[in-house]
């Protein structure tokens, strides 16, 4: 192979593994927005029910529903995880999103009607 030829294929390599290191950045970034989205979302069901407990159980199917939202983001996020995992990467924040998804799924086991 030639110098060029040589270069180039290096050139390549590294564009290759910088892209799964920025997917991998990107996984975490995922990671952040579920949990952070998760916790607002508690948040704001705790704010309501405080300002109005009157309509506190009239809300709960309702926040249940929302909830259940939160699933299929969390389904994502494990998918990209094992992807990077798979790639040799260690993705940051994978214990936290674990914990917070088996926070929700055990608040969503107990049907709310």
């Amino acid at each position: 192979m030639t110098d060029l030829a040589l270069d180039h294929l290096r050139d390549q390599v590294l564009m290759m593994l910088h892209r799964e290191a920025m997917t991998c950045r990107d996984v975490e970034d995922l990671i952040r927005f579920v949990r952070i989205f998760q916790q607002t979302m508690l948040q704001q069901m705790a704010e309501e029910q405080a300002a109005n407990p009157a309509t506190a159980d009239d809300d709960v199917v309702a926040w249940e529903a929302r909830f259940k939202t939160l699933l299929p983001l969390f389904d994502a996020a494990n998918t990209a995880i094992a992807q990077m995992e798979k790639a040799g990467y260690k993705v940051a924040g994978k214990a936290e999103l674990r914990q917070a998804e088996l926070d929700l799924r055990g608040m969503l086991s107990v049907p709310a009607e």
